[in-house]
């Protein structure tokens, strides 16, 4: 809402969109012409391509519908806690890789975070009491001396799992190229799951990333490996995880899904930071207090039958941020990245964003991002153009005078090119809109963005 506070009773909805909603036809007036936040557009300059965002309605509720547990509220949002709920795997600590902060609180308290209990009003009150009611330290699972076991991380019936160990009672799926992957009806009959198995609710993490690699930036192909060639080679940075980091062993899902690959899976980011911190301050013996440049926190081998891929996963931590890879001497261990992938970035929201723009600008480096709504992707486009013109006026003034950042001439050419920026509905998005005001599809995961890429 404009106000900030909570809609108590019916919503007002836009006449012509119906796609924003707000607490009063005063709170709707100020809304059209007044910017809720400095540099944000207002609704009358959104109102028309609100309209074309709001088509995108019905595919995302038919994502949703085809999951026995995806109940569509009256308000077209779906309540993920009730889900969970059904399962007994709600969330907090000690849920396997279902624990997670809970609560409205998905993220580290920072930006708008912050920026709602700083304007205060009933909703920045209730996020405040909820930050410290869902106080929880993402990756926390990484404190212990090893990861758990299939059954023990997912809690589910085991007809309901979609295992990475097999026995003979769960057979691993068949090689991820005699199958076309695209969807997650697809992928749930790949791997001879009913859906009823809420995996989809935790695994629109890796098969985001996978479909960054292969559709949004196309660096991958299931197809590009084989049993008598050389094994391809994937060197991924996944900058900004938090969540991810208390379920790492579901992105073994990639080595499944990529047969006859050798995938390095670097994770950066404030939530990398702090718990390697922790770890090694007061937990050594942990999986995280092992954390290194040559040292995987997880590592993991498909069985042959589906192509042995293998996957690596590190966590960088010196920094609680992401650098080009000249800047850190450690960074060298991993090599150049093939792709840098971030899961819903908000690329115009923070500031730590824009050295990664601009290295994959002005780098070629792949880089392909994950949005909660595609009005936010084309909003936060329109800044690129501004970005890649101010650094290639000041060299450095950005990118700051590091090492492995790139050369004036380099700044210059990005800055001159016509750069196409897709946005595209992700159908490895998690299924159901999230409660908030606004009838536009905004979804974990849901919309990919290829900034750099062929």
């Amino acid at each position: 809402m404009q106000c900030g506070d909570i809609i108590e009773g019916k919503a007002k909805v836009c006449g012509a969109c119906k796609a924003p909603m707000y607490c009063s036809a005063k709170c709707a007036a100020t809304a059209w012409k007044v910017q809720k936040v400095a540099r944000a557009q207002t609704h009358k300059e959104l109102c028309d391509d609100n309209k074309r965002h709001m088509l995108r309605v019905p595919d995302v509720e038919e994502i949703l519908r085809q999951f026995p547990w995806g109940r569509l509220e009256k308000d077209g949002t779906f309540s993920v806690d009730v889900a969970r709920g059904r399962f007994n795997v709600l969330g907090g600590k000690g849920f396997g890789f279902w624990s997670h902060r809970g609560g409205p609180i998905a993220h580290l308290p920072t930006g708008s975070i912050v920026e709602a209990i700083h304007k205060g009003g009933s909703y920045g009150k209730m996020v405040e009491q909820m930050a410290k009611l869902y106080d929880y330290l993402d990756g926390s699972p990484l404190l212990e001396a090893k990861h758990p076991t299939d059954r023990d991380g997912w809690k589910l019936e085991p007809e309901l799992i979609p295992f990475h160990n097999f026995s003979s009672l769960w057979a691993p799926p068949r090689l991820a190229f005699k199958v076309e992957i695209k969807d997650w009806n697809s992928w749930y009959a790949w791997r001879r799951l009913p859906k009823e198995s809420p995996a989809a609710l935790l695994l629109h993490f890796p098969m985001s990333v996978y479909w960054l690699l292969v559709d949004t930036l196309k660096v991958a192909n299931p197809k590009a490996g084989s049993p008598d060639g050389p094994r391809v080679k994937l060197n991924i940075q996944y900058i900004g995880a938090e969540v991810e980091l208390n379920f790492l062993p579901l992105f073994a899902e990639l080595a499944l899904l990529l047969p006859y690959h050798d995938i390095k899976l670097v994770f950066f980011g404030q939530a990398v930071h702090t718990i390697v911190s922790k770890a090694k301050a007061s937990h050594p013996k942990s999986l995280a207090a092992q954390a290194s440049p040559i040292t995987p926190i997880y590592s993991y081998t498909a069985p042959e039958e589906s192509g042995s891929g293998r996957i690596q996963v590190f966590l960088h931590a010196p920094a609680d941020h992401w650098v080009p890879a000249d800047a850190d001497p450690a960074l060298s261990a991993y090599g150049v990245p093939d792709a840098i992938v971030a899961p819903n970035a908000g690329l115009g929201s923070y500031a730590a964003w824009y050295p990664v723009i601009l290295y994959a600008h002005q780098m070629d480096v792949p880089f392909g991002v994950t949005e909660y709504a595609e009005q936010s992707c084309e909003t936060q486009l329109l800044m690129f153009p501004r970005l890649l013109e101010s650094e290639a006026m000041t060299p450095g003034s950005v990118m700051g005078r590091v090492p492995g950042a790139p050369s004036a001439e380099a700044c210059r050419r990005a800055a001159t090119r016509r750069w196409q920026y897709p946005v595209e509905l992700n159908p490895f998005q998690r299924p159901g809109q999230r409660p908030v005001p606004t009838k536009l599809p905004n979804v974990p995961n849901g919309f990919t963005i290829r900034v750099v890429g062929k």
